[in-house]
């Protein structure tokens, strides 16, 4: 209808078998155009002009050109119309129909490589030590996924997924799958088609083999506006260790996977959290629930479940020490606090506790109950 508009002529879309399947004119449809059936068998254009129009009865003067796919006819294509004037316009069509038939064949191939690729990510960070490496090689190879490439494992959350609902209260499960194919589909856009590879793991996680010497901050950055500017969702990202070969991935995932969980339990507002600014929380949560208790009994009352306000006032003064390499100036500014208040709490906590945590032994000790209790 597009191109009748703007050529001015009846257009007709005709089946091998010569019934057309699609015309300007919808009486016509279903019924047999003889010149379309010959070109279709022909593979080769039919003109139907002053002379040959009496060949083929009920037939208008017009042209008839074959429509190729992978070297074969599927169709052609009818214009009504003086010949030596629309012959020009039946090779047009011809060819923009046969151009958009290889943009949906890469299309098609290009989402059943996603899929493939996709699916071999899962694969991938499923991997058990141990297991047959040849395989994986091989899964490797078939989906084209390159694997001296070196890349980080990106595990993303996103933020609220789960509370959002319908007008009844209850979650849609089509609004869902469209906002997480949305999400895929921008942090693919977004992506370096040649050596990332995105995959969707659930409804609201999703994992990305990143570029190792991309500027990870940077992309995720992007991402995350993105899908904020076009969902209305916020994402956070933890990041793993790098992958040189392919048993490396499934270790970065579970480093990727546990950082992301604790940073988000320590700083719920965050947005990207590194391995590597995490490793004696991740070292910590290693321990058995047992052990952690064990770990704070053996401090005595100091991590209490019932602290009152200046027992955790103090506490977060440690803390801040610590990390500030137990330096009294910098440990200051950072909690806004004049020197002396602060000299005054590491003094109060000694009174009550019997521990000069100004001896670094007694202040890491004490630093690291703080985490295994924040965990």
């Amino acid at each position: 209808e597009r191109l009748m508009n703007i050529l001015g002529k009846n257009i007709n879309v005709i089946g091998i078998d010569g019934a057309i399947i699609a015309s300007g004119d919808a009486e016509r449809v279903g019924t047999l155009h003889m010149p379309g059936k010959l070109a279709a068998e022909r593979g080769e254009t039919v003109l139907v002009d002053e002379n040959s129009i009496v060949h083929y009865e009920g037939c208008k003067k017009g042209v008839n050109v074959p429509i190729i796919d992978k070297g074969e006819v599927i169709a052609v294509v009818g214009i009504t119309g003086e010949p030596s004037e629309v012959e020009g316009y039946g090779l047009i069509v011809k060819e923009l129909v046969e151009l958009m038939l290889q943009e949906e064949e890469r299309k098609r191939m290009e989402l059943f490589h996603l899929r493939a690729i996709s699916s071999f990510a899962k694969e991938l960070i499923k991997y058990v030590e141990g297991s047959d490496m040849e395989l994986l090689y091989s899964r490797a190879k078939l989906v084209n996924f390159d694997y001296d490439i070196s890349r980080v494992v990106i595990v993303s959350d996103v933020c609220g997924f789960s509370e959002l609902a319908d007008d009844n209260g209850v979650r849609s499960e089509i609004v869902l799958q469209s906002l997480k194919q949305q999400i895929t589909d921008i942090m693919i856009d977004m992506s370096d088609y040649s050596s990332d590879v995105v995959a969707s793991i659930s409804k609201e996680r999703f994992v990305i083999l990143k570029k190792n010497s991309d500027n990870i901050t940077e992309y995720c950055l992007k991402v995350e506006e993105a899908v904020r500017q076009k969902t209305g969702l916020g994402l956070c990202f933890g990041v793993g260790t790098q992958c040189n070969r392919l048993n490396d991935y499934s270790s970065s995932y579970r480093i990727a996977d546990r950082t992301l969980n604790v940073g988000k339990k320590l700083n719920s507002k965050g947005l990207m959290y590194f391995c590597q600014d995490f490793k004696l929380q991740l070292l910590l949560r290693q321990l058995s629930s047992d052990n952690k208790e064990e770990y704070l009994k053996s401090l005595g009352r100091i991590f209490d479940r019932s602290l009152d306000q200046q027992s955790q006032e103090l506490l977060a003064t440690i803390k801040a020490y610590f990390e500030n390499s137990m330096r009294v100036k910098d440990t200051a500014q950072v909690l806004y606090i004049h020197r002396n208040t602060l000299i005054y709490r590491l003094n109060k906590f000694k009174e009550l506790y019997d521990i000069d945590v100004t001896v670094p032994f007694n202040c890491m000790l004490i630093y690291i109950g703080i985490v295994l209790n924040e965990l």
